[in-house]
């Protein structure tokens, strides 16, 4: 007999693929069915005493984006793929939180003004998830696909976002685009590749750097080529952070085994890894020093 996981599983595919359906063809139906669904959810998860908020969906015709709202918070956050909405069915607040500990941002002890650098910084839910930190944080978002860096460019208005790739070399190569399933790679990915284009790199020492409070990495299995481009300030990143899950190549393979030998051999130890999401936090061992 099928499993509650499987069922879930199903139903979650289900309404992603009915969504991506009615997106394609009518807006306006696309943002019913979505709020009709986060209603429902938002019962359930009430009834199962479970921490969630009620979220809206809408269009803004001026800027051309789909937005989520979260009726607690009042906060806005634009995106660009319909069915990234489903990800935003707890509400912003729960959604926020879980990033801000799947990438162990709990473990690391910001301070005011700390400079934080975001490589694969999507729409910004990162940036977005440092605020409940009531600080105020040096943001640098580099996201090199277009679709994403529009949203980014709306979430993160007063922070330096660059709209290109890190890299271990200064040059342009092929970007695999793939955004509908968030694939999008210089590395060619498992899932559909909608188009290729050639996108601008860069090696993240070659920007004008200071002192790095936090290097966040999620280069969907480009993450060894984005610290390899980075041995000339890695002397001045406190932490590291780098999403080293399946997601290398047609294989789906992981880069740990790649991230951690560079940086056991570039004084960073491991001091947390996760378990559903694989994230590995990195410390340098000589912080004292920074």
């Amino acid at each position: 007999m099928f499993g509650k996981r499987t069922v879930k599983n199903f139903l979650n595919l289900s309404i992603k693929r009915l969504i991506k359906f009615v997106a394609k063809h009518n807006i306006t139906i696309f943002i019913y069915v979505s709020n009709l669904f986060f209603f429902f959810y938002y019962l359930v998860e009430k009834a199962r005493g479970r921490d969630s908020s009620r979220v809206y969906v809408g269009f803004d015709a001026e800027k051309m984006s789909l937005f989520v709202r979260d009726s607690s918070t009042r906060e806005i956050l634009y995106f660009i793929i319909p069915t990234r909405a489903l990800s935003f069915k707890k509400g912003l607040r729960v959604k926020y939180n879980q990033l801000f500990n799947n990438y162990h941002l709990n473990k690391i002890p910001f301070e005011k003004n700390d400079c934080v650098v975001d490589v694969g910084a999507n729409i910004g839910e990162i940036n977005k998830s440092l605020d409940k930190l009531g600080l105020p944080i040096n943001y640098i978002g580099i996201e090199p696909s277009k679709a994403e860096f529009k949203a980014l460019s709306l979430n993160c208005r007063d922070s330096k976002i660059y709209n290109i790739g890190c890299w271990d070399k200064n040059t342009e190569i092929d970007f695999y685009i793939s955004s509908e399933t968030a694939d999008s790679s210089f590395i060619h990915p498992s899932s559909e590749v909608n188009f290729i284009e050639k996108k601008e790199v860069r090696r993240l020492d070659s920007f004008t750097l200071s002192k790095i409070k936090l290097l966040k990495i999620d280069a969907e299995g480009g993450e060894f080529e984005v610290l390899n481009g980075c041995h000339g300030i890695l002397n001045l990143i406190s932490y590291i952070s780098v999403d080293v899950g399946f997601e290398k190549g047609v294989n789906k393979e992981s880069t740990i085994i790649e991230v951690n030998k560079f940086l056991y051999e570039n004084n960073f130890e491991l001091i947390a890894l996760g378990k559903q999401r694989i994230v590995a936090l990195y410390k340098n061992i000589n912080l004292r020093e920074l």
